[in-house]
Formats: structure tokens, sequence, C-alpha cells
């Protein structure tokens, strides 16, 4: 585990051992507390501020560092709860993933999805799953070995963007329908995506229009 925090705002003990946010969006949140400290804290992030709810909530870490965190529209989030036998030393305890339901299930009408990974996974192998993830939302078919190509200006073109965060690592994807669509086409117009694989030292000699 790589950093543990605790929630300010709880009354009782409730903890975060990884989260990670889209600017001041919340993706996604791993919180562990018994059920009875989960239930009253995420009631009070759906309930209006004069009723005691909350808009935002800080994370505290073991060092005594602060990070604010904007609650944003807590019921288009997705919840997953799992608990640990009540046997443990600690007893019964509740661990609760909130996310942003994209995580699941990528928005092809939006091109919007994320890519998340743990802190230690290979930047190859996270990039290659963006990449997948980047060929599921598009509108036209995508070729395996056009990755080299079209991710770097995905990238320059902020279509995928690194998220913030702690315990976890990843990627947004937002891709807008028609400026792809061009950018592949002036692909084949230039002649740096083909339908067979080739040399990229070649490639590079021709002119990469990207």
């Amino acid at each position: 585990m790589e950093s543990l925090f605790c929630v300010a705002e709880s009354s009782m003990p409730l903890f975060v051992d990884a989260y990670i946010l889209d600017g001041d969006r919340w993706v996604f949140g791993s919180f562990w507390g018994n059920e009875t400290a989960l239930q009253e804290f995420f009631a009070r992030l759906s309930l209006p501020q004069h009723e005691e709810g909350l808009r935002s909530f800080s994370l505290v870490s073991t060092n005594g560092d602060r990070i604010k965190i904007h609650a944003g529209h807590v019921e288009d989030l997705s919840k997953i709860t799992t608990k640990t036998p009540p046997t443990t030393v600690l007893g019964q305890f509740c661990n609760v993933w909130i996310f942003d339901p994209a995580l699941q299930k990528p928005n092809r009408r939006n091109g919007e999805a994320f890519v998340l990974g743990t802190p230690d996974e290979p930047a190859k192998q996270i990039h290659r799953r963006a990449w997948s993830t980047v060929q599921e939302l598009s509108q036209l078919p995508l070729l395996d070995h056009w990755q080299d190509e079209l991710m770097p200006l995905l990238t320059r073109n902020e279509w995928v963007i690194p998220l913030s965060g702690k315990g976890v690592q990843g990627f947004k994807i937002s891709l807008p329908a028609d400026a792809f669509e061009a950018v592949v086409t002036e692909g084949f117009k230039g002649k740096i995506l083909s339908v067979e694989p080739v040399n990229r030292t070649v490639a590079v000699q021709q002119g990469n229009l990207f």
C-alpha cells in the first residue's frame, strides 16, 4: 500500500488507500471503514449543505499533508462494496470503490473513457491498454500497428491525458469523432498510415505529417 489517507470530515475512522482525479473531477476512490462510517459519509455527500451535506472533503496523509477533494455529482458515480471476514483482527471492514461509470464501460457516444493501472504497472503495458481503448472508442477501425503514429498525436492534442492521484495511475481518453477522423484521413493521404506495417525509418524519411 503506497499511501493511506484519513477522511477528515468523517466522525468515525474512515480511510482512503487509493484515488485518482481528472482535474478536480472525481474518477476513482477506494474507501475503507466500518459499514456505519461509510454509510454516514456517503449520505452526507448527497445531502444539501444546510442539512450538513458535504460538497467537498479532505484527505489527510500520515505525515499531515492535506488534499481537498471536490465531491462533484455523487449521484452520477458507481459503487462496488466488499467486506472482510468478521474473524479478522480488526473485525469486519468494508472496502467501497466509488468511480466514474466510464471506468467500467467506455462512453462511445461522447468518446470518453478512463484507463487505470497499479503504480508499478510498466508504462508500455498501460499505454498498450490505452491504445486498445482508443480502438474501442473510435468510429473508424484502427489497425494495431498505427499505435506508434497515432498515440503521440493524441497526447499532443490532449485527447489522452495523464490523471493525478495516489495508489493508482491512469489516463483519460477524450476522442473528438470528427477531428480524429480527419487525422486518420490525413494520415492515409500522407502515406503515414498504411494497411500493412512499414519500416518506421522509411516512414520518417518520407516525412511524418503528425
